[in-house]
Formats: structure tokens, C-alpha cells, sequence
């Protein structure tokens, strides 16, 4: 499960955009900010796109290495 921390100081988030690898998962439009993801083996983009009342958006982008053991 993903937990994601997003606020806009001078209004509200209106929806989140989860993408894992360039592939979009998710849209959440609410509280609480939660979406499950299931990385591959190696390298993992999960990319985050807030848009806010205004229409203004803001991104986010972490890399998630997950290494298989036998």
C-alpha cells in the first residue's frame, strides 16, 4: 500500500494521479490518500500528479528498488 501526503496551502486538492513505470494506476479524488501498488523487480518510478482547485498541478517523482531473492 501506498500512503501519499499531498495539501495545497491556498486551496484543496481536487484529484491525485499515480503512475507506477509510466503507466497510469490510479485517480483518488479523497482522503485518505492510499492506493496499492505491486512493483517489478528492479528499478520502480512511481510518478504523483496533484491538480488543485485553481487547475494548477503540481509532481512528484520517487524511484522504489526492490531486489527477488531466491
Amino acid at each position: 500500500k501506498l500512503d501519499i501526503e499531498a495539501r495545497d496551502p491556498d486551496g484543496q486538492i481536487e484529484k491525485l494521479d499515480i503512475y507506477l513505470n509510466g503507466k497510469k494506476l490510479n485517480t483518488i479524488t479523497r482522503q485518505p490518500y492510499q492506493t496499492e501498488i505491486l512493483p517489478v523487480a528492479g528499478n520502480n518510478l512511481i510518478r504523483i500528479v496533484a491538480f488543485d482547485n485553481d487547475g494548477k498541478t503540481s509532481e512528484a517523482n520517487e524511484m522504489l528498488e526492490v531486489i527477488m531473492r531466491p
